[in-house]
């Protein structure tokens, strides 16, 4: 994983005994994954297998490098559309013909089952634990189109009803009622419409959180610090189809407190920005040093509120000025900086004139064994309250 303008980007991934390598398409890339694999085999005694490998170019990529890169790699050349692990890989938005391959499998299924031997009950059973459950993986990626997730549902329909997909029996309750959950009456089906979104508004979540391997690729490319989206011309496969719900549930959400450890008054978005960009922190602050800033205005704030004393831009500024004060780092008065370059650097920046002291003078402490017919003793002690609990204990060494 590495950055690329400030957005995560894979340099691999691997799954099971496979792995997808991202590079740029050059001799000395191919070169350089050439001898690693060669490496890999001479250490661990294996070697990738070159006829299931393949490569996969972007556009733009000229006909006479994807032969050199082949013959140097010894890799096949493929062009999307493909499949990989059961899920279709395409460029571009999901269409009619990149899944219709899929929907014929379904269909196909029915026609094996003697569905007219079977009660309604048996039928109910097949669509729900097979058919509903072969489309989980495609419809978790894809927004399938309407023309497909028609004929899935009007088939399941069939099927329910006469056990037959090409027969349209009379329906003595609507397709709507069906598909309600049983405690409104319904039969629990799902209708691949209500399974489509369901999953793409799970995708959309796990984006907005970010937390896992994949999402926080996409999360960092399209989605700010607060998790509004992007203004961008990155192309995605996956993002254009779920930019709309995450919108949606960004507009639909609300965050919990809770104890509040994760919160922060100052930089988190209360009001559709934060309070610090709101009245002018400089971004380029550290937090801390954010922090102290935001610090002193707020002190400046409760003494014209509480005390009448009015201040004046350039006092603000003064104020603000003398709270950057170098001490320790064992202190914990607010209002000061840390011991490290970065902070003085920043100090600097703003105009803030620093005192930097000179390094405490180190004593060196030695510990040596007791003198011969010696009795050495360590003792130490340590109490919980004033009065309170004490223990003490001691250790002897002759």
């Amino acid at each position: 994983m590495r950055m690329n303008r400030k957005h995560l980007f894979p340099t691999h991934l691997l799954y099971a005994d496979d792995i997808l390598i991202f590079y740029k398409a050059t001799m000395q890339n191919a070169r350089a994954i050439r001898d690693i694999f060669l490496y890999y085999g001479v250490i661990s005694g294996q070697d990738c297998s070159r006829e299931k490998s393949q490569l996969f170019f972007a556009k733009g990529i000229l006909l006479c490098y994807q032969r050199q890169i082949s013959r140097a790699l010894g890799f096949s050349v493929k062009k999307l559309p493909t499949v990989y692990l059961g899920v279709p890989l395409f460029a571009g938005s999901p269409r009619a013909v990149h899944l219709a391959a899929i929907k014929d499998k379904i269909i196909n299924k029915f026609s094996r089952w003697k569905g007219m031997q079977l009660s309604m009950a048996g039928r109910l059973c097949l669509v729900k634990s097979i058919i509903q459950s072969s489309l989980v993986h495609t419809m978790m990626i894809y927004k399938w189109p309407g023309s497909l997730i028609k004929d899935l549902d009007k088939a399941c329909r069939n099927f329910i009803w006469s056990g037959d997909i090409n027969k349209k029996p009379s329906f003595m309750v609507s397709w709507d009622r069906v598909c309600g959950i049983k405690e409104e009456r319904g039969l629990g089906v799902r209708s691949f419409d209500m399974i489509n979104e369901a999953f793409l508004m799970k995708l959309a979540w796990n984006v907005i959180k970010g937390k896992k391997f994949g999402y926080d690729i996409l999360h960092s490319r399209y989605l700010d610090e607060f998790g509004r989206s992007r203004e961008t011309l990155l192309a995605s496969l996956v993002w254009g189809w779920i930019k709309q719900l995450v919108l949606e549930l960004i507009a639909d959400s609300y965050c919990l407190l809770g104890s509040g450890s994760s919160v922060y008054f100052w930089d988190d978005d209360w009001l559709g920005y934060s309070i610090a960009n709101k009245i002018g922190i400089p971004t380029f602050l550290p937090s801390r040093l954010k922090h102290t800033m935001i610090w002193a205005l707020w002190s400046a704030r409760n003494k014209c509120h509480f005390d009448g004393i009015y201040l004046l831009g350039r006092a603000v500024l003064a104020f603000i000025k003398s709270s950057f004060v170098e001490v320790d780092s064992s202190s914990t008065k607010m209002g000061h900086i840390s011991n490290i370059s970065s902070d003085y650097m920043v100090a600097r920046r703003i105009g803030v004139t620093v005192r930097i002291r000179p390094p405490p003078n180190l004593d060196s402490v030695y510990w040596s064994p007791s003198a011969y017919s010696w009795l050495k003793a360590n003792t130490d002690g340590s109490a919980v309250g004033a009065p309170g609990q004490i223990n003490v204990g001691g250790v002897f060494c002759d």
